[in-house]
């Protein structure tokens, strides 16, 4: 299990948003042949509808990915979610949706019985893409991840695709993404172009839904809780946001206080696997990357998978300042309010430290950075 956990954190931020390089075959639709740009692109936003159309036609050809409608929305808009692995895993989902049930319940599963689904079942792992419909990249960031877990052939993917079922929420708040994009189209290239919405992204409770996991008072937690958490009690969450200034990207581990009736276990394999994310990000280079800073785990209004058995991992990457425009970012953007450092100036993240140890490079920063 152990080995299946590091196979997934090193999966989580390899992804990105570049495109691979490696040749897909010739059935498997690329994103810029569907959406008609790369995805990530300068004032390139793929719509709701376009990325549900875009996983029905990865379902369609590839043996790898099932997409399925699992409900409708507060404005009756389609919820969807995509399961990926291996072509064998995927001919044998229930079989492994039943085992891990019995992992979950040690009412009904002897220790034995555990050991036997450990070493024969998979890790199951869920993936929130843009519960705040602002937070654009994510619902972008979820096309190239199934585009590259769907197409590539290299022992790494086969790897994940072995050992993981992967399910995948493309948007975990259609309702709102489709304002956003459709209210940024609308004024893209006018002088309103990034302005916010006036209206609610979410129409009962707008910034706050990813506050409604212990009253559970809007279908799309309702929905998420039904077909996520109750039919496959996933070993890992992994929640992807944007964030203003400071960092270029948060992992865990989740800043004090933590709530005391988390399993101490789950603690620690968060911690495990964001230390592992951080360590795998600086060896590729990548400046910026922080722990432990901002974010804690306290709260279970956000934090519902740390009290059903699951690893919560929360990234929070920094939005692109001015909409969806290219801008020169400096030190000034990220000011004394922006990140929280154990009680010391938010300048620190200028600074080598601990927990942040390669500091941000300042250059151009864009969807594709």
């Amino acid at each position: 299990m152990f080995f299946k956990y590091r196979i997934l954190a090193l999966a989580l931020f390899t992804f990105g948003l570049g495109c691979s390089s490696q040749s897909p075959p010739g059935n498997i639709p690329t994103p810029e042949s569907h959406f008609g740009f790369i995805i990530g692109a300068d004032k390139k936003l793929a719509h709701p509808d376009e990325i549900n159309a875009y996983l029905r036609a990865l379902d369609e050809v590839s043996g790898r990915i099932i997409v399925e409608e699992v409900g409708r929305t507060t404005d009756d808009n389609p919820y969807l979610m995509a399961y990926i692995s291996s072509e064998e895993n995927i001919r044998n989902l229930e079989k492994y949706k039943e085992m891990n049930a019995k992992l979950a319940d040690p009412r009904t599963t002897t220790d034995e019985e555990a050991a036997e689904i450990i070493r024969e079942g998979k890790v199951i792992i869920g993936i929130n893409e843009s519960i705040h419909a602002t937070e654009v990249g994510p619902a972008l960031a979820g096309i190239v991840t199934a585009y590259r877990l769907v197409s590539e052939n290299t022992p790494y993917i086969n790897s994940i695709l072995d050992n993981t079922i992967i399910i995948l929420s493309p948007n975990h708040n259609p309702d709102g993404y489709r304002m956003v994009v459709d209210w940024y189209r609308k004024y893209v290239d006018t002088e309103y172009e990034g302005s916010g919405l006036p209206y609610l992204y979410q129409r009962y409770v707008g910034h706050d839904n990813n506050r409604d996991w212990y009253m559970f008072t809007q279908k799309e937690t309702r929905i998420s809780i039904k077909k996520l958490y109750d039919e496959w009690h996933p070993q890992v969450v992994v929640d992807q946001h944007q964030k203003g200034g400071g960092s270029r990207l948060f992992v865990p581990p989740f800043e004090d206080p933590w709530e005391p009736n988390i399993d101490p276990i789950l603690q620690v394999n968060s911690n495990m696997m964001g230390t592992f994310m951080q360590n795998r990000l600086v060896a590729k280079g990548y400046t910026g990357v922080d722990a432990n800073s901002t974010y804690d785990s306290w709260t279970p209004g956000r934090a519902f998978h740390h009290y059903h058995g699951s690893v919560r991992i929360l990234t929070e990457q920094q939005a692109q300042p001015h909409g969806l425009r290219p801008a020169k970012q400096t030190q000034a953007d990220n000011g004394p309010s922006s990140t929280r450092y154990h009680g010391r100036a938010a300048s620190g993240i200028l600074q080598r430290s601990w927990n942040i140890h390669m500091k941000p490079r300042w250059l151009p920063w864009n969807m594709l950075h």
